[in-house]
Formats: structure tokens, sequence, C-alpha cells
């Protein structure tokens, strides 16, 4: 058994001598049973393993050219011989992108969360923004995409990247004006769910604000702006409210505490129409802002007046997702923003200084609390290592790059 010492992508590079015809066998995986095998079950029907026949001609080297996994453990079978440290070398793998961010304070904890973030940005980069490296999936989710897509700008000169994969959702868009929840399209059918379909227009307007290139805006204009209208058809009463069959989409995925799904969809919608507005006006298209922003101002009036308690100044659902997501997006009124944020805090505080935010609401809840003077409970959040919490992660045994192992860097720039 082999120990990268990271939750690394890539494969490994195998040293072998032995007789021709001895198969040698690599399975992967970022867990092990507590017999020390292997544990592949969260790969799902991914098998994860790599053959080698040896042709029996003195010492050889051998990686696989055609995939890559996702893993930290490696258990090798049928070896020839007793390996050694040298027997395998593990190579990470990912679309080059070079960094051009870097963190660091007097907190290890948050150093070392830092440097999983930049490990696993990069195995999530090949070829498109993938969910995740290692089972059977490896998609270009939109949803994960532009929620990260901030961190990512930050961390990597990332607007080579992002600009080919914008144009890998425009290839896909339909006539209807729809963006598919993967891109490039396959396996998810049907329209983007609420802030998945989204990143048409989030994606290119973080690239825009990082590197200030307005090409990337003016190249995807028209599939943003088919987007958007796409929702304004469907929604009734400026309410863009998604629902297939009773099911609302995705929400704020995979969140500790679950946030109603109809505030999500309606404040995307809004979202997006001022990203519109906005791209408009900096193209030079100033009636389209004047339009959208027209729409906006409709959309924010009818999502206060739907799911804005006057009484409590929690918005529907009252999680910390379904009040900062108004709140960031600049649909909560002036006067009650204040009281808002500081129903976010309670919560925080309520849940010992945790956040329960999933997929949407995590990336807000740190700068939200800090931008209103909660400084210290923003700090609190960050360095918890219990559930929830990154530094949960940490304590778990999710090491960052270059602690321990055998591990070089290849990038791949295609």
């Amino acid at each position: 058994m082999f120990d990268m010492g990271i939750n690394m992508v890539g494969m490994v590079r195998l040293k072998v001598r032995g007789d021709s015809g001895t198969r040698v066998t690599l399975r992967f995986a970022e867990l092990l049973h507590d017999d020390g095998t292997v544990a592949q079950e969260n790969l799902r029907s991914a098998k994860s393993t790599d053959y080698y026949i040896l042709k029996g001609l003195g010492e050889e080297v051998w990686n696989p050219l055609f995939t890559y996994h996702g893993f930290r453990y490696v258990q090798l079978e049928g070896y020839p011989g007793t390996p050694v440290t040298e027997t395998l070398t593990g190579l990470q793998i990912y679309s080059s992108a070079p960094e051009t961010g870097k963190f660091e304070c007097s907190n290890d904890l948050l150093n070392r969360i830092w440097q999983i973030i930049i490990n696993s940005q990069k195995g999530n980069m090949y070829s498109v923004p993938t969910d995740c490296p290692q089972r059977d999936e490896r998609l270009g989710w939109t949803g994960d995409a532009q929620m990260f897509a901030p961190t990512a700008n930050y961390n990597m000169n990332m607007a080579p990247f992002f600009t080919k994969w914008v144009r890998d959702m425009t290839d896909s868009q339909t006539e209807e004006g729809w963006i598919c929840d993967v891109n490039p399209a396959i396996v998810v059918g049907g329209p983007g769910k609420p802030a998945w379909g989204d990143a048409i227009t989030v994606v290119p307007w973080m690239v825009y604000k990082f590197y200030g290139d307005k090409k990337i805006l003016e190249n995807s204009y028209e599939a943003m702006k088919a987007w958007v209208e796409y929702m304004r058809r469907e929604s009734r009463d400026n309410l863009y409210i998604f629902d297939q069959n009773g099911w609302g989409g995705y929400g704020d995925w995979i969140a500790v505490v679950e946030s109603p799904r109809a505030p999500i969809s309606v404040a995307y919608f809004y979202y997006s129409t001022t990203l519109l507005a906005k791209t408009a006006e900096v193209i030079g298209k100033h009636d389209d802002a004047v339009t959208y922003n027209a729409l906006a101002e409709e959309i924010r009036t009818a999502f206060n007046k739907k799911f804005l308690n006057l009484k409590t100044l929690n918005y529907q659902g009252a999680t910390q997702t379904a009040n900062l997501l108004p709140l960031v997006f600049g649909i909560t009124q002036d006067e009650y923003r204040k009281k808002v944020v500081s129903n976010i805090a309670a919560d925080v505080i309520k849940r010992g200084k945790h956040p329960s935010t999933g997929f949407l609401g995590t990336g807000y809840i740190l700068p939200v609390l800090s931008e209103w003077g909660y400084h210290d409970l923003a700090y609190e959040v960050a360095t918890q290592t219990s559930y929830p919490s990154w530094g949960y992660m940490v304590e778990k045994g999710q090491l960052p790059y270059g602690s321990s192992g055998t591990v070089i860097q290849n990038h791949l720039t295609r």
C-alpha cells in the first residue's frame, strides 16, 4: 500500500523488473478499509484500476496516458519482488494556469486550509471545471464552477481556462435560451437549475471583474441575454420559480440546513438580470442596460413582497443561505440590511459559530460577516475544527500539498 500523503489527481509512474507476461495491478482510492485495503465504494461505477503487463526486458518505467484518478492511496498487487518507495511516483496533473495569488498568516490551520484549496482547485481543472476528479462523473458542473470562480481567479490566472469553458456553455445552449447543468452537455438533461444555469452570467462577469478584459462579455452577451429572457418568459409576476414535477432544483446543494428552493430560484433570476444590465453598460448597449435594470427592480420588489417577513426581517426559511443570497445580490432594501445581517450572525452563533450553508451560501458567509463588522465571528467560523467547518477536513487527515509522499507536478498544457 502506498500513501501519497495528499488527496491528489493524476496517476502514478511505475518502476518494475520481472518476467514477461507478469501482470501488475494498481488500485486507487481516497480512503482505506479498516483492514488497510483500498476503499473504492465511494467511486461508484468507476473502476479506478490500472493494469500493466511486463515486457520482461530489464527495468520498465510506465504510466498511463489516457486516464487519470483522484486518490491518496494506491494498492499494488502482483509486483514481482519487494517494492520500495521509488517503485511508485505520484504525478499530479492539471490544466496549466499560473498561480497568481498566495495566502499566508500566523495561524497554521488557515495556511493548511488554503493549501488544500489550491490542491483541490488543481484537482478539478482538467479541461473543464469538474465537480470531482475521482468517481464516475468528472463533469463540468455549472453550479460548482460559478460559486468557486472568485476564489479560482484569486489563486490563478483563470482567464484562458474560463474563457474556453464559457464557450462550452454557449455551444450547448438551446434555442429556447436555457443553459445545461453540465457543460459540455452530457448526462444531465433539461434546463439548467437555479444557480447552475446562471453560470452563463456569473462566470463571464467574474472574469471581467478580475482581468478587466471586455472580450469575454462581448462574446458571451447574447448567451447571457438569452438565458435571462428564458427565465423571464417562464416567470409569473416577475417571479421565476423553477418547478420540475414538484422539484425545485438543487437548491443550496448539500447544505447542513436546507433552504427553501423557490426564493433561490427568484434570487438568481434577479442576480443574472443585474449582471446582464451591468454587462450591457460595459459593452455599450445602453438601451439594454436600462431595460434590464428596470426588470431587475421589478424582480426585487416582487421578491421582497413574497419572501421577506417584515416582522422578523428573515427571508423565507430563516436559514443562513436564505438571508445571505438576497443580501449579497442587492435585493434587500437598505433600511433592512443591518437587521438581516444580525439575523445571520445570530444563527451562526446559535450553531456554535458554525456555518449551516451549502454550495450557494458558503462562499458568502465569511465576507458578509466581516463586511458588516463581525470580524471576530468570521475568524472564529473560519478556524473551527468541529463539523461543519473547513478545519474539520484538516483534522480528518486531508493533508496539504507537499506535506509528505512522493509527488511531482506535471502541468498539462492543451
